[in-house]
């Protein structure tokens, strides 16, 4: 069984550009990459992550990371690369 990471109807490892209802049989989907085993997924969502957690605009609110909690501004879940490969499953070693 592969789940894969959804995003805008989407998988993440794009490895079929159906609807998930007519995905081959063992293929599933989940929004967070926690739940998520499809490696390719948990890649690109890493790499997404790190874009958006190196961007910080002055515009955006303090927030916390979903992660540890430390505040920062900016679009992404979480503060910093190391939260956002550790929250999809991975190291940042």
């Amino acid at each position: 069984m592969t789940i894969h990471i959804l995003r805008h109807g989407l998988p993440l490892c794009r490895f079929n550009v159906g609807l998930p209802a007519n995905w081959p049989e063992g293929h599933y989907w989940v929004d967070k990459p926690a739940d998520a085993n499809c490696k390719d997924c948990i890649r690109q969502a890493v790499a997404t992550a790190a874009a958006e957690a190196s961007y910080v605009d002055a515009s955006y609110d303090e927030r916390l990371c979903e992660r540890c909690a430390k505040p920062y501004r900016g679009p992404a879940l979480y503060c910093s690369l190391v939260c956002a490969v550790a929250d999809a499953g991975g190291s940042s070693q």
